[in-house]
């Protein structure tokens, strides 16, 4: 008898929040477990040279939330976004995607950590793709790359 194979799916996001905000998000979303979904993802960034994210002007023109919500975010018990909000979270991270580079990888995708925690934090592009280190030149944090 073949041994029956299930798939398991995790889906997993990290957010930032004020740690007072946090018993009342908690709350709502074990009263409503559906409001998880209505809850901000990570957007895809392509429009931007891989080492221009942050600081060049074309990052900061697609900065606007018709390109994919970025920053801090309100949410809301309800998906209409109506009465006074639980809580305001920030995305840790946002999708980086290119085509090709001088390295001759293509099509590369990473994670990469959101705009406020690369100031907040300080941080410094390495000279590995999807890796940021901390002002000692120590790897702070890293994304796994992946080719398409």
């Amino acid at each position: 008898m073949a041994m029956q194979k299930k798939h398991l799916w995790y889906h997993i996001r990290s957010y930032l929040l004020k740690e007072d905000e946090l018993p009342t998000l908690i709350s709502n979303l074990n009263k409503d477990l559906p409001l998880i979904r209505n809850l901000p993802e990570s957007h895809d960034q392509y429009r931007v040279f891989s080492r221009e994210y942050y600081w060049s002007p074309a990052y900061q023109y697609f900065d606007d939330p018709y390109y994919g919500d970025k920053g801090w975010q309100n949410i809301y018990t309800d998906w209409q976004k109506q009465g006074e909000p639980i809580a305001t979270i920030c995305l840790t991270s946002e999708s980086h995607h290119w085509e090709s580079d001088s390295s001759g990888d293509n099509e590369l995708s990473y994670l990469a950590p959101c705009e406020f925690m690369y100031h907040g934090m300080k941080l410094n592009y390495s000279e590995n793709t999807g890796e940021w280190l901390d002002s000692g030149w120590r790897c702070y944090i890293f994304g796994s790359v992946y080719s398409q």
